[in-house]
């Protein structure tokens, strides 16, 4: 059974009551009015993890990253089969030179799927998945792409704090559907969700 990243994102704030979007909701506006809380330090009572964000640095994968990151994947419980072929669309959050953090994006004509958002269990809460969607958000805008979709089986309020409503899948566009992620996650109970990038 197919498990997305998506689960295992903490949320700090209680969870939003989700309707069913009519797809015009942007992410514009929500990434700009989120960015800078998501760059404090949002350790949660208890976390002994003594670090700020700004400690941790983003950047572009490359090749000689994709064992580090499939290694995180599959420590997540996700899918981590394609890594190597598809390492180029995944940005990574360091702590030094450590991959504690990972996010993918599929593109599909003028539409993306987010897809593989991973969090090291030692630092999660801290904003790091946050920072990591948000640039993968900002890089679609700046290539041309106008929508951004993505599948949670677990945490679709998370998401609703960017703009994303829940979609039915079937509406998607065909290059979405014909995504490895839609693909794979034919079989289970994953949600669709969408928002527009302006």
């Amino acid at each position: 059974m197919l498990v997305w990243a998506l689960t295992y994102l903490t949320v700090a704030s209680p969870p939003k009551k989700l309707d069913e979007g009519n797809g015009k909701t942007s992410c514009r506006m929500t990434i700009e009015a989120r960015r800078n809380r998501f760059m404090t330090d949002e350790r949660a009572p208890g976390d002994h993890v003594h670090m700020q964000t700004d400690d941790i640095h983003l950047r572009q994968a490359s090749p000689n990253d994709w064992g580090d990151v499939a290694e995180l994947l599959k420590r997540c419980g996700l899918p981590a089969d394609d890594t190597q072929d598809s390492i180029e669309a995944f940005h990574v959050a360091l702590d030094k030179d450590r991959i504690i953090g990972c996010a993918a994006v599929e593109q599909g004509g003028r539409a993306i799927v987010v897809r593989s958002a991973a969090v090291d269990a030692t630092y999660r809460d801290r904003g790091i998945a946050s920072r990591l969607i948000e640039t993968l958000l900002l890089r679609a805008r700046g290539t041309g792409a106008r929508e951004a979709y993505l599948l949670s089986t677990a945490a679709p309020s998370y998401f609703a704090r960017w703009g994303f409503t829940l979609f039915p899948a079937e509406k998607a566009p065909a290059e979405v559907r014909a995504s490895m992620v839609f693909r794979n996650a034919e079989r289970t109970s994953a949600l669709c969700m969408r928002c527009e990038l302006r």
